[in-house]
């Protein structure tokens, strides 16, 4: 986490690295001090990307199922690439928030679904017994479906955004709504 931290704080040029540190190492334990509690909050507070270090479950999903992977270094960091080229691709850096939970979904069930693709293969390439050629084929499909719903969830959100986008730039554009032409995108 803390590398996590530093990581952070370096790519958004925060100043002060190693108070943040102290807090979270006076507030990490049993029973922190109300005061440094509070402390912490008001950075969370502040510094909104700073609570994606410890408190973004879905990272930490991506993190967590790339590390179960086991394979060479190679493997491993060409998975990590594969993670994040399809976040990239489905435009993530500049995704509004919801947007970006849900990219962050589907590289997810992206990486399972490949993942749920290889093992498949390797429990039914040979001999098997019928029960488990249906426990497997169970696991693929309702993977299938996640990743299915995860992209057909991102393109309803999309085109709702556009939708709105439209509609807004069609009131702007009626005479005497008393609103001045604007560009919309």
């Amino acid at each position: 986490m803390i590398d996590e931290l530093q990581a952070t704080f370096k790519e958004n040029d925060f100043d002060d690295y190693k108070s943040i540190r102290d807090i979270i190492e006076r507030t990490n334990k049993e029973k922190p001090k109300r005061e440094d509690v509070a402390q912490l909050k008001r950075m969370l507070a502040d510094s909104p990307r700073l609570w994606r270090v410890a408190g973004d479950f879905s990272e930490h999903a991506l993190h967590t199922v790339v590390s179960s992977i086991t394979g060479t270094p190679f493997l491993l960091e060409s998975v990590r690439a594969g993670v994040e080229h399809t976040q990239s691709d489905l435009g993530y850096k500049d995704a509004p928030p919801l947007e970006r939970m849900m990219i962050n979904q589907i590289a997810l069930c992206w990486l399972r679904l490949n993942m749920l693709e290889r093992t498949h293969w390797t429990k039914t390439y040979e001999s098997h017994n019928t029960e488990t050629g249906l426990y497997w084929d169970r696991r693929l499909t309702n993977a299938q479906r996640r990743f299915t719903r995860a992209v057909e969830s991102l393109a309803k959100v999309r085109a709702l955004t556009a939708a709105a986008r439209m509609a807004e730039s069609r009131i702007e554009r009626q005479p005497g709504n008393g609103r001045q032409l604007k560009a919309v995108g």
